[in-house]
């Protein structure tokens, strides 16, 4: 591996020519940041930079269709002939019908969000630095149909909450799936959000295009590009946690464990991260990214201290041929909170011979993803994309923050998930698509503190699949898929097909409708199945679980619309309903030796829902409005209740202005009503574990941009509103932040 890292390295300086597309988008007088500037039908593209400049390199000659895009503007399409390097600015009009994002997870291809088959949210660049966004979770509570139950992303209901094991929401990182090997849960940390460009919310079944894992959904983070010339960005934060009010809470019995925690103290937490980019010639650029984060918590026993490395490489091979590879590492030590004593003890862990509500661990992880791409001509391309996924979990004890256990090879978590996939595109004559391709991963576990013993446990996946487009009479699309997947399970071997059918009709250029049909499945990850352990919960394994299954249809429309001459608007509605099958949870069975908890295979259930986003602004972009709700109707059809830990409404709402130039003012406010149903088994062990509340948080932000400086402060959970996201555990309380980046 280090000889091919060297070798693309030294070529990277060549300076050799190839074609190129470079150019500049301005609005009259003033440069348009972070406009879309792509090639139709191909998978060449990039994005201005602060100057409005943008490059394409490494162009195969010929006849193109250059659509640039942005926000606030109206889209341009202008055809082009390329035969050598190329030059082209564009004049963008504003627009008050705001422009659509492309994506490109509905239908692996880029495409609008307008003409996306299915339901999809994105959350760009702008909306992470301006909520200090530093991990993806917190980014995703404030997407419409997306509640956060602690770790645990639940899209329109089809999660729930499993103690942050087995995510029913595929995770991927530019269209690599990443979930944790040991857990199957999704990674928050593993890229720090200040290299995303961009995060695609998928909702509703989507396991015909990717796998396992998209019961419920997909999550695509899109990794920035690189810059046009050397930049360097640095930045820090620094915050506080507010005391919670109220007395009973910050009780500590003096001879307790925990009683070295000051509940009384404002309790810091902030860190700082440095980004260089450079591109040395046409052919190679890159980006490396260090991070550090420390935070005393707002509880005892909570707090930690996270180191991130993270770096991206990209070498032109030839015209229309690239390799980039993503690298990322990290190492945590942290104490967590699992679950209180009780709601009267709130910020201290239950801890006794029967219960530890403690987990003090240092983690490492790594990860590698190298991407192939070949545009052959301007109809066919393909990709071949590779993973490695390391991770090493340790428990700690001592010190401040811990050291490692002295005997750690023996009790250590070593996890891995490693795999290849190859991608096909092929644009046919008359708007038709063709996109197939074969992926093979495989998930390796060794842990004997939670198995019980040495014994390694692994789990190969293999799939197939394709999918066709076509349109009819220029408005009518539709998208027919199949997916053939293959798990080893032990001895065994499950063999599933994941249907899709799509339809999208555009009815005017900014009225689109929808209706959609997928299928979506998940098989049960090693830790469901192996895990053996009393030192937090009594736990018991269950080799024999089954994997789960989901059926979903759909109905929406999306567009844009006018208000006045100044303002305008854009809406999404979605009709949708998923049927599932074989659901797994933890459940406490008193049968068992001793009695303990175990995931098993417990019912049948169906969702059904109504979800809406409404989004208002003016051209200028300095008044914008955006709410979001979503009614859920849930139902286990084997108890006849409703399922546990959902919804039944939720509601998203944020707003910015803009008073002066250089200053901006925003609002986020989310709103979840108290869980429909909760497991009453988890209560026989912790006190108040069947408590309950609505969430009602909101959080305030003031910016502004000198020059190159950019400053935020924040106030989160302004409010000061105490609610739990999901049992035995407070959320956090009213906090501030300051954060400072400089762009150079």
């Amino acid at each position: 591996m280090y000889k091919i890292i060297l070798t693309f390295l030294l070529i990277g300086y060549s300076t050799l020519n190839a074609q190129s597309l470079s150019g500049t988008v301005r609005s009259g007088n003033e440069s348009v940041i972070g406009a879309n500037v792509t090639l139709q039908g191909t998978s060449f593209g990039a994005a201005t930079d602060i100057n409005g400049n943008y490059r394409i390199n490494n162009i195969p000659n010929g006849t193109y269709i250059v659509k640039v895009s942005a926000i606030g503007y109206m889209s341009q399409n202008r055809q082009i002939v390329l035969s050598g390097n190329k030059s082209e600015a564009f004049d963008l009009q504003e627009e008050i019908l705001q422009s659509d994002e492309v994506v490109v997870t509905a239908s692996r291809r880029e495409e609008t969000a307008l003409a996306a088959p299915i339901s999809i949210s994105v959350i760009g660049i702008k909306t992470l630095e301006d909520r200090n966004n530093l991990v993806l979770d917190d980014a995703l509570r404030n997407v419409s149909g997306v509640q956060m139950v602690d770790n645990q992303v639940n899209i329109r209901g089809s999660s729930g909450f499993a103690y942050g094991v087995g995510s029913r929401i595929q995770f991927l990182i530019d269209g690599v799936p990443m979930l944790q090997p040991d857990a199957g849960n999704i990674p928050f940390d593993i890229l720090p959000t200040s290299q995303i460009k961009q995060v695609e919310v998928v909702k509703g079944p989507g396991s015909a295009l990717y796998g396992g894992g998209a019961l419920g959904g997909v999550i695509n983070i899109i990794t920035k590009d690189l810059p046009e010339k050397r930049s360097l960005s640095i930045r820090s934060s620094m915050g506080t946690y507010e005391p919670v009010r109220y007395s009973v809470w910050r009780f500590i019995d003096p001879a307790s464990r925990f009683a070295t925690f000051n509940p009384n103290q404002w309790h810091l937490f902030g860190g700082a991260g440095l980004t260089y980019a450079n591109r040395t010639s046409d052919k190679f650029g890159y980006w490396i990214n260090g991070e550090y984060r420390g935070d005393e918590g707002y509880a005892a026993n909570q707090n930690g201290k996270r180191f991130f490395g993270s770096g991206k490489a990209s070498y032109r091979i030839k015209p229309g041929m690239q390799l980039d590879v993503l690298t990322t590492s990290s190492q945590t030590r942290t104490r967590s909170l699992l679950f209180w004593e009780s709601a009267r003890a709130a910020l201290v862990p239950a801890y006794d011979n029967r219960r530890n509500g403690t987990s003090n661990t240092l983690t490492t992880k790594a990860s590698v993803m190298p991407i192939f791409t070949h545009l052959v001509n301007q109809r066919f391309f393909y990709s071949v994309k590779g993973r490695g996924y390391f991770v090493k979990l340790n428990p700690i004890r001592g010190g401040d923050f811990g050291t490692p256990e002295s005997t750690p090879d023996s009790i250590a978590t070593r996890a891995a998930r490693y795999g290849l996939e190859g991608q096909f595109n092929y644009s046919l004559l008359n708007d038709r698509f063709l996109v197939f391709g074969a992926a093979y991963d495989a998930n390796y576990v060794k842990n004997k503190r939670f198995f019980g013993d040495a014994q390694k446990y692994k789990q190969p996946e293999l799939g197939i699949y394709a999918q066709y487009e076509q349109k009819f009479f220029e408005k009518l699309k539709s998208v027919i898929g199949l997916r053939m997947d293959s798990y080893g399970i032990g001895a065994d071997r499950l063999t599933r097909f994941s249907p899709k059918v799509n339809l999208s009709y555009q009815a005017q250029p900014f009225l689109a409708f929808r209706a959609a049909y997928g299928q979506g499945f998940r098989v049960p990850g090693v830790t469901e199945r192996y895990i053996k352990n009393s030192e937090f919960l009594p736990l018991q394994p269950n080799p024999d679980l089954a994997p789960e299954y989901a059926t979903g249809y759909e109905l929406g429309a999306r567009g844009f619309f006018p208000i006045s001459s100044t303002w305008g608007g854009q809406f999404d509605v979605s009709l949708f309903r998923n049927d599932l099958s074989n659901l797994v949870e933890p459940k406490f069975n008193p049968a068992l030796n001793p009695p303990s908890f175990q995931f098993v295979n417990i019912t049948e259930g169906k969702i059904q829902g109504v979800e809406t986003t409404l989004g208002i602004g003016d051209k200028k972009g300095k008044y914008s409005l955006n709410l979001g709700y979503t009614y859920l109707d849930t139902k286990d059809l084997v108890q006849n209740k409703p399922l546990n830990f959902r919804s039944k409404h939720l509601l998203q709402g944020s707003a910015t202005i803009n008073p002066f130039r250089k200053w901006e003012i925003g609002v986020d406010a989310r709103y979840a009503s108290a869980f429909e149903n909760v497991d009453l088994a988890f209560a026989a062990f912790v006190d108040d574990a069947a408590l309950t509340v609505p969430t009602k948080v909101i959080d305030v932000r003031v910016g502004t941009t000198w020059k190159n400086l950019k400053m935020t402060l924040l106030a989160k959970n302004a409010g000061e509103y105490y609610y739990m996201e999901r049992p035995a555990i407070l959320a956090p309380p009213r906090n501030f932040t300051l954060r400072l980046q400089y762009d150079i």
